[in-house]
């Protein structure tokens, strides 16, 4: 016994498909068959399958010894048998150690995961730009030093440039503006249809109608043009900038 080192347990399992008989005594033996303990027990029957009834019998003897230092237990490991309790309660605490291992090793705190449902999960925070507390989630502040979570909502994660210098001039967790590379187009001012212009209009411009100018009397020309900017012909427009996307809310372990 943990808590009492004058008492000794020894515990019987009876599996399922043995019985048939009434138990009313308790007796063990040691390795040679030598009766070294023996009590008894309110009468219970042990039912077999054959019977219509059956189930995992566990006897449990205790008994005092006058010294613990004078007894030596050996155990042959092939031949114990554990009870269901005890398998149940064993897988229970490895799975929260390797729960707690998991949690503290692999997805350190503070770091942005994407999570598919509208609520984080327990112990997980929203990217929000929500404030937290610094003392209760020293982890997080770690990760954090202003206790401010960064606010990711309808934002995209880019990888620090740290001098390589495709994105120069950025501090970690510096917010950046949203742009466009460069449109470009030209056009002449003059053209008229039967002697064209050394400039036709070109890549977002294009000649949308003629008019005449009155640049001679007399019969009327097509010297004057309107011209249009509109950047679909060359690439796809929205109200904001973005590439092919799925919505994610991005969360941080808390703790």
């Amino acid at each position: 016994d943990e808590k009492n080192p004058n008492q000794i347990i020894a515990e019987l399992v009876i599996p399922e498909n043995q019985g048939g008989w009434f138990i009313n005594e308790i007796g063990l033996y040691d390795e040679d068959d030598t009766l070294v303990a023996v009590g008894n027990c309110p009468t219970t029957y042990k039912p077999k399958l054959s019977e219509g009834s059956g189930r995992t019998q566990v006897v449990r003897m205790i008994f005092m010894i006058g010294n613990g230092n004078d007894l030596s237990l050996k155990i042959d490991p092939s031949v114990v048998l554990a009870t269901r309790q005890y398998v149940e309660e064993l897988i229970t605490s490895k799975i929260e150690v390797l729960e707690q291992f998991v949690k503290d090793k692999i997805t350190p705190v503070g770091v942005p995961m994407p999570w598919p449902q509208i609520h984080p999960p327990t112990g997980y925070f929203e990217c929000n730009g929500a404030e937290f507390d610094k003392n209760q989630f020293q982890k997080l502040a770690t990760a954090y030093p202003s206790g401010k979570l960064p606010d990711l909502r309808g934002e995209f994660i880019r990888g620090w440039d740290n001098a390589r210098g495709v994105d120069p001039n950025r501090m970690i967790l510096d917010w950046q503006q949203d742009a466009i590379r460069d449109i470009w187009g030209r056009l002449s001012v003059v053209g008229r249809s039967a002697g064209q212009g050394p400039i036709e209009a070109e890549g977002v411009f294009s000649s949308d109608s003629r008019w005449s100018a009155a640049v001679r009397t007399g019969s009327a020309d097509d010297w004057g043009r309107v011209y249009s900017f509109n950047a679909s012909r060359v690439v796809p427009v929205a109200n904001e900038n973005r590439p092919r996307n799925v919505a994610f809310m991005y969360i941080v372990k808390a703790e």
